[in-house]
């Protein structure tokens, strides 16, 4: 059912691809055909003509291109014969014993056959022990040659179906290959950019509870899976079911009772194969997680490498990691263990087998029913048979582990694809006016575990306001809110109102085209400097960059770099300083020049000296604009029109700093006290 679940999902690439799937599907059919014809021809160049010319041969009274020729009398056998020819007239055979082959004119009885002196032929019955002679001459090569002179044409045919074959199955090879490849390459380009499409869309606390690099790894690693389970299933499925049918109908064509009675094997190889994928699929789940938590925990380790040297913990970040990598080396060798124990290795002994099987069943009817005549050519037809259906299940086997683990893959991948999204769409609304308006807000990240208790708080439009509070007041959690990356669950109380109307009332992306926010730890991307700051405006002129950059304060990063805006930036910036990033991450909001700014802690980890370039940024975006600004270092707040301070999710206290200073409260506690660590 989980396999069917995971096809079902991925049908929404293959469906894009169904023109170049019939047309790896026929090449498959047909190559697999070709496969099938092959037995049958060498049988035929056996039997019909390799050994055909032991065959019994029937005089004619005219001669022409079957014909052959012996003691001036003409022969022919009985494939050969025209309408108008009988089998009365006289009787010629042709056998082999010793190396040599010989003629008679009679017809041979079936028999063992011994001959006496190059002349007599005694054939004994096995059952009765009765005898019967026959006059015969041994034949020499030139005569030879002419009785296989009627085979050469077919021969020489068939040798060339042989020729053909393999190079016919190599082009539909190849043509089946070519386009399955780009099926599976066009897949993973679709599932990457759709999986990239829903990171846009899935909300924050999904990123919030899953770590970046086992998300990473389903997007770049288990998409793997939706193609890898297509190429089984077109190289597994459909091969061995057009495998299985071809050498079944072949092989009723050859003997019915023996195709027959092998069904009693199948039921036997569904409980087998139920038992083996219900094993093997727990361990592909294991492998394929601790796989992503390889990811997660290299990731964070080279992320975090810095910190793992500045404290000397090489040593527990590798046990950590060797903790994982050891799990998944033992799941993986039991997976192992698993398939040479119960898996293709027993399905290779039940191969041998049956060969011993069919060989014997032909043996068996040879010896104990004189009318069946079991020729090299049918017994090597059907043991080729036998193989072509055998064969898939082996691959099959072997291939489980890969189909657990494609599937397990597949379903973790969908897991980005599934994930509730936000509603995005977006339509141009008029800029605000820039009031804000905490309405009785209550708020909780789990039920009823509330972290904002109550909260009214009114902010004019045009003006500064700063919320302070210590760690856990619930600062952030406000400002989530106001942007919307949480929204307002079952259990939570009160609304935001912008400009009196509920910030429900539109989409996430049309809300937010006029607000923007500048976090404490600056994001950038890697590219240039005007890359970063264009990244809300594309349409930027590199003149319009230039002074938005200058505006804020980063007159000396263009002189500083010899390509100016052109700059390139390493990953995560690291090659600028703290105040350099904070100083793009103002221009950029400066770019789409919002109606609401907020500042998430912007100077908290920055020095005295920066602090004052970042203020003076600040004031030129505080501009004709709305300004919430959630304040560590409350100097940088001392002119806001309005201070808000939190404690436990409520508010305590609200004022300009003046009015909160004369309240002898939280606020002047927190200001006075970095007041003298600032000292």
């Amino acid at each position: 059912m989980k396999n069917l679940n995971a096809l079902q999902k991925s049908w929404r690439y293959i469906r894009n691809y169904k023109k170049l799937l019939s047309i790896v599907i026929i090449a498959m059919f047909c190559g697999q055909l070709l496969g099938m014809l092959s037995p049958l021809i060498v049988k035929s160049l056996l039997d019909d003509n390799v050994l055909g010319v032991m065959k019994p041969y029937y005089k004619v009274l005219a001669k022409n291109d079957k014909t052959i020729e012996y003691n001036h009398e003409y022969f022919k056998q009985e494939q050969n014969l025209l309408p108008n020819e009988s089998k009365t007239l006289g009787n010629l055979s042709v056998f082999y014993f010793n190396k040599s082959f010989y003629v008679t004119p009679n017809a041979i009885k079936n028999g063992n056959k011994n001959v006496i002196n190059d002349s007599t032929l005694i054939v004994t019955n096995e059952q009765s022990l009765a005898q019967t002679n026959y006059p015969v001459k041994k034949i020499s090569l030139s005569e030879l040659k002419d009785f296989y002179r009627p085979h050469f044409n077919s021969m020489a045919f068939l040798l060339l179906l042989l020729l053909v074959r393999p190079l016919l199955s190599a082009g539909f090879g190849y043509i089946q290959r070519i386009n399955s490849s780009k099926i599976t390459i066009a897949m993973t380009k679709d599932g990457r950019n759709d999986a990239a499409e829903c990171i846009h869309k899935i909300p924050i606390k999904y990123f919030e509870a899953e770590p970046v690099g086992k998300t990473t790894a389903k997007i770049t690693h288990d998409i793997s899976g939706i193609t890898q389970m297509l190429d089984k299933i077109l190289n597994l499925g459909f091969s061995a079911t057009f495998s299985f049918i071809l050498a079944y109908y072949f092989m009723f064509k050859l003997d019915a009772e023996l195709a027959l009675a092998s069904f009693i094997l199948f039921p036997i190889y569904m409980v087998w194969i139920y038992f083996f994928t219900k094993s093997v699929n727990k361990r592909a789940v294991r492998i394929n997680e601790l796989s992503s938590m390889i990811t997660a925990k290299l990731n964070e380790n080279i992320n975090g490498v810095n910190i793992i040297k500045a404290f000397s913990f090489e040593k527990g970040a590798m046990e950590s990691f060797n903790q994982v990598n050891e799990e998944f080396v033992e799941q993986s060798m039991g997976e192992t263990k698993l398939h040479v124990t119960y898996g293709w290795n027993l399905i290779s002994f039940l191969n041998g087998m049956s060969i011993v099987a069919v060989v014997g069943y032909f043996g068996f009817r040879q010896l104990n029913d004189p009318t069946v005549l079991v020729t090299a050519g049918l017994i090597y037809a059907y043991v080729t048979y036998i193989q072509m259906i055998i064969n898939p299940l082996s691959m099959l086997f072997k291939e489980f582990g890969n189909i657990e683990h494609a599937i397990v893959k597949t379903h973790r991948f969908y897991t980005i694809l599934d994930e509730p999204k936000e509603e995005n769409s977006y339509s141009v609304i008029p800029r605000y006016k820039g009031e804000v308006e905490f309405e009785n807000l209550w708020f909780a990240y789990l039920p009823l575990k509330y972290v904002l208790k109550g909260i009214n708080i009114k902010v004019k439009a045009g003006s500064m306001c700063g919320i302070v509070g210590h760690t856990g007041s619930g600062k952030t959690t406000l400002m989530n809110l106001l942007m919307r990356f949480y929204d307002m669950g079952k259990d939570d109380l009160g609304r935001i109102l912008i400009d009196g109307i509920d910030i429900h009332a539109y989409s996430k992306r049309t809300y937010r085209q006029h607000i923007g926010i500048i976090l404490q730890e600056p994001i950038l991307f890697r590219g240039t400097l005007a890359s970063n700051i264009r990244y809300g405006n594309a349409d930027l002129s590199d003149k319009e960059v230039t002074e938005l950059l200058a505006n804020v304060g980063g007159q000396d990063m263009l002189t500083k770099f010899p390509d100016g805006i052109h700059q390139q930036i390493s990953r995560g910036g690291d090659n600028l300083s703290l105040g350099e990033k904070q100083i793009i991450s103002f221009a950029r909001v400066l770019a789409i020049n919002p109606a609401i700014l907020i500042m998430d802690e912007a100077t908290a980890n920055i020095d005295t000296g920066t602090e004052m370039m970042i203020q003076n940024a600040l004031n030129v975006v505080s501009q004709n604009r709305t300004v919430i600004v959630i304040a560590h270092r409350l100097s940088t707040i001392k002119q806001a029109d309005k201070i808000i301070v939190l404690e436990s999710g409520e508010k305590i206290e609200e004022g300009n700093h003046e009015e909160l200073m004369q309240l002898h409260g939280k606020y002047m506690q927190m200001y006075q006290s970095q007041g003298s660590l600032e000292c």
